[in-house]
């Protein structure tokens, strides 16, 4: 399957609800160490999926990738999880499933259970990372960096009162994308402590992890994150964001959906979003202004440095004569 070259960030929607679980069960339960080590099948993980989208979906934090036409590629779905809110509401769905499954995610449940009594006393609300995930061929793009932060704007940030992000990684490349990223490590748990009825270990993974981690960071060691005005595509439904690959890294564009796409440039040092034409003129305006004074400083140094070292001195000893 060849890349993209150009790839669409949007905010996901209830809409998008059945793309996301057809997607997570393509990708995700293939490609993610834990679900390939436990041999999701399609009845399991569906019903394992559509709890979480359901969850994530009611909240502006989640992510959708995809490519121009319209096929998913990525997606990271977070929901949000008050101090005061019961504990099996950040959960993952682990009824009517085999034991090895429901092992696991009851694991996986007991990895934030505690999670109030390790956090800071001022934080009472969270953002919480459920599944995030790269369709293979699309890994090791930046995409799954850039997703750290997608979505995070200040307006929704103060209106749900987040105090930071939480997130259970279970494979070795996440814990190493989140401890770059500047995520904490709170507890781990050995995979090892899974075992079945008959004290069997159930995960045995082939990537190299040995262990759960939960990472927390707290929203104020995030910085440069976007105010809402000044990112329209993220909560305008007819608004989506471009990430074309070859670009420089976090290069964003902004496209209307149902007519000609007029190209949008990055948001600039200050925050403001400007149009393509505009950014076009202020760079040459800016080219211009450059040039205008390296002709001054060139063209004007001589001229001084003649006026100053050879007709001064020459009309001074010219009119001194002329003195009495």
């Amino acid at each position: 399957m060849p890349l993209k070259k150009q790839l669409l960030f949007r905010l996901a929607q209830p809409k998008d609800k059945e793309n996301i679980i057809q997607f997570l069960m393509a990708h995700f339960a293939k490609e993610e160490p834990c679900a390939r080590a436990l041999n999701l099948t399609p009845d399991i993980s569906h019903g394992v999926f559509s709890n979480t989208v359901d969850r994530c979906l009611r909240f502006p934090f989640s992510t959708i990738v995809t490519q121009p036409n319209g096929q998913l590629t990525a997606c990271l779905l977070s929901s949000v999880w008050n101090r005061t809110d019961p504990l099996e509401s950040a959960d993952f769905y682990s009824e009517n499933i085999p034991e090895h499954s429901q092992l696991f995610l009851r694991f996986l449940n007991n990895a934030h259970s505690n999670f109030w009594n390790l956090a800071p006393s001022h934080i009472d609300s969270v953002i919480h990372r459920e599944i995030g995930s790269v369709a293979l061929p699309f890994q090791r793009a930046g995409i799954a960096t850039r997703l750290v932060t997608e979505n995070m704007t200040q307006t929704n940030l103060k209106k749900y009162k987040i105090g930071g992000v939480i997130s259970e990684t279970t494979s070795l490349a996440n814990q190493i994308l989140l401890e770059k990223s500047g995520f904490k490590c709170l507890k781990e748990m050995p995979f090892s402590d899974i075992v079945d009825s008959k004290g069997r270990q159930v995960l045995r993974l082939d990537d190299g992890t040995t262990h759960l981690r939960l990472n927390f960071k707290p929203i104020e060691d995030y910085d440069n994150l976007p105010d809402t005005s000044l990112n329209p595509a993220i909560h305008d439904p007819d608004m989506t964001m471009f990430f074309n690959r070859n670009a420089p890294p976090f290069h964003t564009n902004y496209a209307k959906r149902h007519s000609p796409p007029p190209s949008y440039s990055s948001r600039s040092k200050q925050g403001s979003v400007s149009s393509s034409s505009s950014t076009s003129k202020s760079r040459v305006s800016r080219r211009n202004f450059f040039v205008g004074c390296f002709l001054c400083v060139f063209i004007a140094a001589p001229l001084v440095f003649l006026l100053v070292f050879y007709l001064i001195p020459r009309i001074v000893v010219i009119d001194r004569p002329l003195r009495f």
